[in-house]
């Protein structure tokens, strides 16, 4: 049996609802579950469970009263619990052991005359003995997988139980502000220094930071590793990867229910992940890996992957809504490979994998860079890729770590990232030999940045690279127009080869050039210039011949132009 406190300096942070929708998935799954109301002062269990409402005659506030007022200890548990019988054949119970029968002023006049210092303070206090004998009761009479104990709030005598003495794991959950991390910060240094019995492990100390507002993961990153330093204080006792989140929600926030529950595992809720993701820290993978491995086993066996694979592929799809958890996911994602399924459907179970429990399996990231460089650029906007997964791919030092990198930076460029892009073409610049693309590409960010005065610096540092006829060539072109470097461009587009090119290749910018110092085009020029920018519908260009045509006196030429053009053109191009 493993103990899990669930504690917070402070209420009004959620609590016992992550507890009651971490026994609940913990049914779901076969096991075994107790659930013991210690916060005696305001509890509320027995809430998230409604169905045992009606059974609430005694709990473990006339357990301890007895022992307390009469010295009478009982000989079993289990008179003092309800049990909420599962749905299904495969689901485990949940036994809760409720604080007691709270509407009733018997209850509270209990909780008055219990004397916490004399049971753990006074000479020949027997206040932990007893206690221990009550959770071995609970391990013994009613022998659940898990205890999960619903602990009071503050620096009391009980949270001090069920933290340091009863607990194998303690999830701290608390909110953003320095009341509760302060709070936090005092218990959990507690929590590592109590003394525990020889048999005892030291206590995991679980932190999940709650009603955080949705944001981007980098701030979220941000914020638990500046929790992380705040509450450790030179002392490591909270690890950053054992701290969480819990996002607010506003639906639970008016109306509190269990969202790992079947009716609502297949709905896109952020707190739903939050749960799973916590649910993931807290239970070992051994736990899961027992009953979902086997079910899944069962789905895919080798004689119904030849004979029923739509079957297969929809049962695992079921499974998910039900099940969604890292070995699930997983293998749907290697059925949906298997069979050659849209890229939509693997990408988007991929990203379901990533969004709750990240992809730590290397087949499973090498799996999904493989999809990554296969793609052509044409097909890489539905649905886009999630480049997290790219960068912790990148953290592996792969062979073929650069290649990635520079598809990785591409794609940023692509999704119009441009900082993350520029980031990523920088490092690529010191660590590849040819460094030409890396440059041309530079340039180009600069350039839509608006930049021209670091892309023509960068140009000059690196246009040894080049030859004089490059892409590179035109690019500087156009930055030395918008910097108004009138005789560098001159200098340069003088060169018939240059002016060629740049008439072939961009002709926009040609006639730019050409209005900028007044050069005369023939008609032949511009009458081919004109025919290529109306069969292409090309209206910056069209634009730029508008006033070309108008500086030299002939825009009624370019009128018959556009007329002889006809096929819908006079529609797209406007005088």
């Amino acid at each position: 049996m493993e103990t899990i406190t669930f504690y917070s300096y402070k209420g009004g942070v959620g609590r016992t609802l992550a507890l009651a929708n971490i026994a609940s998935y913990l049914s779901r799954f076969g096991q075994k579950v107790c659930i013991l109301d210690f916060d005696l002062e305001a509890p509320g269990v027995h809430y998230k469970f409604p169905e045992i409402g009606n059974e609430l005659n005694k709990g473990l506030i006339d357990y301890i009263y007895e022992f307390s007022v009469n010295g009478t200890v009982f000989e079993s548990i289990k008179d003092f619990s309800v049990c909420k019988k599962p749905i299904k054949k495969t689901q485990g119970e949940i036994v809760v052991i409720p604080a007691g029968a709270v509407l009733n002023g018997d209850y509270w006049r209990k909780l008055a005359y219990i004397d916490w210092h004399k049971m753990f303070y006074s000479s020949n206090s027997e206040g932990t003995v007893f206690f221990l004998d009550l959770q071995e009761k609970i391990k013994n009479e009613i022998a659940p997988d898990f205890l999960l104990i619903d602990s009071r709030t503050g620096v009391t005598e009980i949270s001090s139980l069920c933290t340091s003495l009863l607990a194998d794991k303690v999830v701290f959950l608390s909110a953003n502000n320095l009341e509760n991390l302060d709070g936090a910060k005092q218990i959990i240094k507690g929590i590592s220094k109590a003394e525990r019995f020889t048999w005892q492990e030291p206590v995991q100390v679980l932190f999940t930071l709650t009603r955080i507002p949705l944001t981007n993961e980098l701030k979220e990153k941000e914020l638990i590793k500046n929790v992380c330093n705040y509450l450790n204080d030179n002392e490591t006792v909270v690890r950053e990867e054992d701290i969480g989140i819990l996002h607010s929600e506003r639906e639970i926030e008016l109306a509190e229910t269990l969202l790992l529950t079947e009716h609502v595992m297949d709905q896109e809720i952020p707190l739903l992940k939050d749960y799973l993701r916590l649910f993931s820290k807290t239970i070992s993978e051994n736990i899961i890996e027992e009953k979902l491995g086997s079910i899944l086993d069962q789905i895919t066996s080798g004689e119904r992957l030849l004979e029923e694979p739509e079957l297969i592929q929809k049962e695992l799809e079921e499974i998910i809504e039900v099940f969604p958890h890292r070995l699930s996911l997983e293998k749907l994602i290697d059925f949906y490979v298997l069979r050659n399924e849209s890229r939509e459907k693997i990408l988007l179970a991929f990203h379901k994998l990533y969004d709750y429990f990240g992809i730590q399996n290397d087949r499973m990231l090498l799996r999904y860079k493989s999809i990554f460089m296969k793609m052509d650029n044409r097909n890489w906007t539905k649905p886009r890729f999630n480049l997290k997964i790219i960068e912790h791919y990148l953290t592996k030092r792969t062979q073929d770590y650069l290649d990635v990198k520079l598809r990785l930076a591409n794609t940023y460029h692509m999704y119009q990232e441009n900082d993350k892009a520029l980031e990523l073409y920088h490092q690529l610049f010191n660590e590849l030999t040819n460094r030409k693309e890396i440059v041309v590409k530079m340039v180009d960010i600069y350039m839509e940045k608006g930049e021209f005065s670091i892309a023509y610096n960068l140009i000059k540092d690196c246009e040894h690279l080049f030859d004089l006829n490059s892409e590179l060539t035109r690019k500087k072109l156009y930055i030395l127009l918008n910097l108004d470097k009138s005789e560098e461009v001159l200098e340069l587009f003088g060169n018939n080869n240059i002016g060629q090119m740049v008439l072939d290749e961009d002709p926009e910018l040609f006639l730019r050039i050409c209005k900028k110092f007044n050069y005369t085009l023939n008609s032949d020029l511009l009458l081919k210039i004109s025919e290529n920018a109306l069969s292409n519908y090309n209206f910056s260009l069209f634009e730029v011949l508008k006033e070309t045509y108008s500086q030299n006196g002939k825009i009624d030429e370019f009128r018959k132009i556009v007329d002889n053009h006809r096929n819908g053109h006079e529609t797209y191009f406007k005088f």
